[in-house]
């Protein structure tokens, strides 16, 4: 038995006149709709904080990490990375040798293909 004849049922257990049943049970649908609408708001708005917060969750552990990267100190065999492209790794004594660090560079750049 669904909600409709749920509710013919109990109007006509009460005694109801059949237009008054029908008014009844249309105003008790429209609730019963209105309800659910409200509940689909509620859930949306619930999934769009949920996300906002997500995002934000994210933004603050990549501002954590970059962070923690920028206070640790250079060790021997760091790349320096530029966007897209990525050195060979360095040693600390390489660090100060100026033409050792542009040959390398120079080579890096040599097999990289520009669009």
């Amino acid at each position: 038995m669904d909600l409709y004849e749920k509710y013919i049922q109990l109007a006509d257990n009460l005694g109801v006149d059949k237009a008054s049943r029908l008014e009844w049970v249309q105003s008790r649908e429209d609730r019963e709709v209105e309800r659910q609408e409200q509940k689909l708001e509620r859930d949306e708005h619930t999934a769009k904080r949920e996300a906002e917060l997500a995002i934000q969750q994210e933004i603050s552990k990549q501002k954590q990490f970059d962070a923690q990267a920028a206070a640790q100190p250079l060790s021997e065999g760091v790349r320096i990375s530029f966007p897209k492209l990525k050195l060979p790794a360095l040693t600390p004594s390489e660090y100060s040798d100026v033409d050792l660090f542009l040959e390398k560079f120079e080579r890096t750049c040599s097999l990289l293909s520009y669009d």
